[in-house]
């Protein structure tokens, strides 16, 4: 599983850092070894189809990216 934390940093002072949103994407366990699908979810809600015949061969960060704008277009 990826997690993606957003945090927010008034002034860029760590000590004052403050979470904003947790974003989960996991594998649902139902692919090939050339290609994933992934699931999403915000903050530890439900579970939500993101990503479909994703290629393992590409990046994590291009996986975030992906599951991140399918789920943020609705």
């Amino acid at each position: 599983m990826l997690r993606v934390t957003i945090d927010l940093l008034p002034y860029g002072d760590i000590d004052r850092k403050r979470e904003i949103k947790v974003i989960d994407i996991a594998n649902d366990g139902k692919g090939t070894q050339e290609f994933g699908n992934y699931l999403i979810r915000e903050d530890g809600g439900k579970w939500q189809p993101s990503v479909l015949n994703w290629p393992r061969s590409k990046s994590a960060e291009a996986l975030v990216g992906e599951a991140l704008s399918i789920f943020y277009a609705k």
